[in-house]
C-alpha cells in the first residue's frame, strides 16, 4: 500500500512548476517577435530646398465667370434650406422654409433689376418656378425636398450669366 501512495503523490505537480513553465512560454513567445527594421536614406548634402532654385513659380489666372452676390445669397440659402431639412432640429421646416423664403427674394431682386436677357430670364424664371414647388414641398413635409432641393441647386450653380451681368454691370 505504501507504493501505491507514492506513486499518487509522485504524479500531482509541485507548486513551482506551474510559474515556472509559464515563464519559459513568456520566454519563447518573446523570442518569436520580428525585430524593427531599419532603414538608411542618403540625402544630397549640398541640396537646401526640394525644389530646384533655377524654377520659377507659376501663376495663373483663374478662369471661372464673374458671379453675382444676388445669386450666390440665393445658393447659400438653398443650401441652409438643404442642411435644415438633413438636421434632427424640431423646427427643421420651418427653418427651410425661412430659408427658401430668403432665396426667393434674392431672385426676384435679380429679376426686378433687368439686367438679364431673354435667354437668361427665361432660365431665371424656370428656377423660381422650381422654387415654388420645392417651397410647397417643404410646408407640405415632404420627404424627398432635401433631394429636390439638391437638384436646385445644381442648376443654380450650372446657370450660366450673360456678359452684362456681373463686375461691368454694378459699375454702370
Amino acid at each position: 500500500m505504501l507504493a501505491v501512495r507514492t506513486a499518487k503523490t509522485s504524479l500531482q505537480p509541485k507548486r513551482w512548476a506551474i510559474p515556472i513553465l509559464f515563464a519559459i512560454l513568456c520566454v519563447v513567445a518573446g523570442g518569436c517577435s520580428t525585430r524593427p527594421v531599419e532603414e538608411i536614406v542618403t540625402t544630397d548634402a549640398g541640396r537646401v530646398s526640394a525644389i530646384p532654385s533655377s524654377a520659377e513659380p507659376v501663376t495663373k489666372e483663374p478662369n471661372l465667370p464673374d458671379r453675382d452676390p444676388d445669386l450666390e445669397e440665393a445658393g447659400d440659402r438653398i443650401g441652409e434650406a438643404i442642411t435644415y431639412l438633413d438636421s434632427h432640429r424640431r423646427d427643421k421646416w420651418d427653418a427651410a422654409g425661412r430659408a427658401l423664403n430668403d432665396a426667393q427674394n434674392s431672385l426676384i431682386k435679380i429679376q426686378r433689376e433687368g439686367l438679364w436677357d431673354g435667354s437668361d430670364l427665361a432660365k431665371l424664371e424656370g428656377l423660381l418656378k422650381e422654387l415654388d414647388s420645392s417651397m410647397r414641398a417643404v410646408s407640405h413635409n415632404s420627404p424627398d425636398a432635401s433631394k429636390h432641393l439638391a437638384e436646385l441647386s445644381k442648376r443654380l450653380d450650372n446657370l450660366e450669366l450673360a456678359p452684362g451681368r456681373g463686375k461691368d454691370a454694378e459699375s454702370k
